[in-house]
């Protein structure tokens, strides 16, 4: 879509469920760390 693959464009404003498609989006993380947890 219209996001960086890379992820690299951190906006406080892409915290969005669609920011999962970013394998270095920090959203991934986050939500990847919560569903281990």
């Amino acid at each position: 879509m219209g996001r960086d693959p890379a992820g690299s464009d951190p906006r406080p404003g892409s915290q969005s469920p669609l920011d999962g498609f970013s394998p270095l989006s920090p959203t991934r993380i986050f939500w990847n760390s919560r569903k281990r947890r």
